[in-house]
């Protein structure tokens, strides 16, 4: 059927589509890394067997009749190669993917009968039909039939084995194909007997499982009435493994009872059929378990997860922040009435609800926020696939680390992020490594903030190399950059290596020379490739990641690799910031980017090479007049405070005239008009009035080259 526009459960669709292609993008790759080294994972092949047919399923529901046909196409290529009739090949892999890539563009457009997907999907088509309806001869020969109750299996050792026909009668076509194969390796197989109380015996079913698959390969999960106990639910889980049975269930749940339901080294003389059942009993008839299963359970919803759309958390979000703009107001007048009356005019009952308001409001923004943290897996898994991409069509051999993609980040700001990100790993495959080496996504959460790193660790970046590409390109302050390091040369002193003098003024001077990287239209290279070249890459990173009110640094060696270090709040959606005064003008600086706040007196203040400092216990602090950056016309007042900020290792004092106080504020976007104005964040709305807020990370690089 075809697809309508209007059906608001479309969206559903779309995030759950989204999902089954992240997550098998993701488990392709973790397929060929198994192929690599001559193993196939045979969860990880079931687990991308369930996403294709469940996207099959979805995607067939919604009218995507050629996303149901490659879905299908990928369905049968993870099923031949779960039950070994397809070998797994780089020309199958790069068809999975390509195949994930047109899906994902088709959910992208919400169409599939674009002009410029119609190649996409015919190649995608014809690669997996070559896969997949291979000639019959070249394939491998089906696993044989179940054998007859009497005729015993063959093991790898040559002895003979016996398998229950109780268990065969219950086994699907694939765990069959798994026990057969186990066999034929020699495995010993074994029996899990567990029960669990009927309101818990989901979750403890599934711990024992995963406790399980640590120490063995896990078969199948059977219904069991052995015990013939009605308050519980009893399983059989077959597994095979190469360790002791006494080591098996040592990490295991308690109450777990491990029997050999198939044995290793039998005795010569073959034991009667009705033997293995004798130890812990044939499970029960699959009508049987089935019905007993339906009487101790419930037609409710296995899932307490809860789809929702961004926008409608937006929605939300904007709304406490409202109300808390209105408890800001209601405190004010609460105390202009208290000024006016007397505070004894206002009722203790005002006082404590006002209170509680407060409270419950402290307490709702929280939670609000907690929904819209997603963790940086769901980023890194794309940058992880976009590396081994480059690296493939670069012919390098790089290894990708992935380190805390469990920290947790604003939804949006993860998806504002990924092309910063995808910028900056394009320059460590294409840039700093040269034939071998790694890069290193690492996330870790710092106070309010979460860092984020792309690390190579190849050639890194030459300092006198950026410094004289940016004197030919005639890059702002690069000439003022480069008379300074002349006038150094010329004062040598006796005895003084040019060499020398040259080292230690790229060493001290380096953060600021590589700030040139970030100008727009810089790039070091002489050839524009298809990867990068042609400079825009950096300017574009450090333009998204400041419009995300954060910081981009840079640290590099040469000979050991570089390191770009982005500096994010957790989320933008509300913030606290701490509102100053400067003339007649008053600004809010997140509160994240403040470490201290002190009054500034004159004697504070000194002044090496033109530049205004102060003395902050042991280290010299740079200052930066807020009037004067920004060009205010106002008098110089008497009393001056400095607002202390920093990331990183960067710190600077903002010299104020006044500190107004701390709020909770949502910052709004400039807007296009406004969107190039720089030194700026964002606008927030305090009710009476909107004020600016303050792009601490523009300032204090600003600052550095002033």
């Amino acid at each position: 059927m075809p697809y309508d526009p209007a059906d608001r459960s479309l969206t559903d669709f779309i995030a759950e589509a989204e999902e089954l292609l992240e997550s098998l993008e993701q488990d392709i790759l973790t397929l060929g890394e198994g192929a690599a080294v001559g193993e196939l994972s045979g969860e990880v092949l079931n687990r991308i067997f369930r996403a294709a047919h469940t996207l099959k399923g979805v995607s067939g529901m919604y009218g995507f009749e050629r996303m149901t046909r490659l879905s299908h196409l990928m369905e049968e290529a993870f099923d031949s190669l779960r039950m070994d009739r397809l070998a797994y090949s780089p020309s199958l892999r790069n068809a999975l993917l390509e195949t994930c890539q047109v899906l994902r563009e088709v959910i992208r457009q919400r169409a599939e009968d674009a002009a410029d997907l119609q190649a996409g999907f015919e190649r995608c088509q014809a690669a997996l039909d070559a896969c997949v309806h291979a000639p019959a001869a070249a394939a491998p020969a089906p696993p044989p039939a179940a054998a007859p109750p009497a005729a015993p299996a063959r093991a790898g050792g040559g002895e003979d084995v016996v398998i229950d026909p109780e268990i065969l009668k219950v086994l699907t076509e694939y765990e069959e194909h798994v026990l057969r194969k186990n066999i034929k390796s020699g495995r010993a197989l074994y029996k899990v007997h567990c029960g669990f109380s009927l309101d818990t015996f989901d979750k403890g079913l599934e711990k024992v499982t995963e406790q399980l698959k640590g120490v063995s390969e896990v078969i199948s999960v059977l219904p069991s009435t052995s015990s013939g106990d009605e308050s519980a639910l009893e399983f059989d889980i077959l597994i095979a493994t190469d360790r002791e049975p006494d080591t098996l269930l040592d990490n295991v749940e308690p109450g777990c009872r491990l029997d050999e339901f198939l044995v290793k080294r039998p005795p010569k003389t073959p034991p009667p059929p009705a033997a293995p059942a004798a130890k812990g009993g044939p499970p029960a008839p699959v009508e049987d378990s089935v019905e007993a299963r339906t009487q101790a359970s419930t037609i409710r919803s296995a899932s307490e997860t809860v789809r929702v759309d961004i926008k409608k958390l937006d929605n939300l979000m904007n709304i406490v922040g409202e109300m808390i703009l209105f408890k800001t107001m209601l405190n004010q007048a609460g105390g202009e009435l208290a000024a006016r009356l007397g505070a004894k005019a206002i009722p203790p009952s005002f006082m404590k609800a006002n209170k509680e308001l407060e409270r419950r409001l402290k307490d709702l923004q929280n939670r609000m926020m907690e929904v819209r943290l997603v963790p940086l897996s769901q980023g890194f898994s794309r940058l992880q696939r976009e590396i081994r991409k480059l690296r493939d069509q670069l012919g390098k051999q790089i290894e990708v680390r992935l380190e805390g993609e469990d920290t947790q980040l604003d939804k949006l700001l993860v998806e504002e992020l990924v092309d910063p990100l995808m910028h900056l790993v394009r320059n460590a495959v294409d840039h700093g490594i040269r034939t071998i080496g790694t890069v290193l996504l690492k996330a870790s959460q710092v106070g309010n903030h979460v860092a984020v790193e792309v690390t190579d660790d190849g050639v890194g970046i030459d300092p006198a190399r950026v410094l004289a590409t940016a004197v030919g390109r005639k890059l702002p302050y690069a000439e003022e950059m480069k008379g300074e390091l002349d006038r150094q040369l010329e004062a040598l002193e006796p005895g003084q290596a040019r060499e020398d003098v040259r080292t230690r003024f790229l060493r001290e001077r380096k953060q600021d020379i590589f700030g040139f990287l970030f100008q727009p239209g810089f790039s070091t290279k002489t050839e524009v490739t298809t990867v990068s070249g042609r400079g825009v890459g950096l300017d574009v990173v450090k333009t998204k990641i400041a419009g995300l009110s954060g910081h981009v640094d840079v640290r590099s060696e040469i000979g050991k690799g570089t390191t770009f270090l982005i500096t994010l709040p957790i989320t933008l959606a509300i913030i606290q910031v701490l509102l100053v005064q400067v003339g007649e003008q008053q600004f809010a600086i997140p509160l994240a980017s403040v470490l201290e706040t002190r009054e500034l007196g004159r004697r504070d203040i000194s002044t090496i090479e033109q530049r205004e400092v102060m003395q902050l216990r042991d280290r010299t602090l740079p200052l930066v007049r807020v009037r004067r950056f920004f060009g205010l016309n106002s008098t110089r007042p008497e009393r001056q405070f400095v607002v202390v900020v920093g990331y990183g290792e960067k710190k600077m004092g903002l010299v104020v005239d006044e500190l107004v106080g701390q709020q909770d504020v949502v910052i709004k976007s400039l807007g296009r008009l406004l969107r190039g104005v720089r030194g700026f964040a964002g606008a927030a709305d305090l009710g009476s009035r909107t004020i600016l807020v303050l792009d601490v990370g523009h300032i204090i690089s600003s600052a550095h080259r002033m």
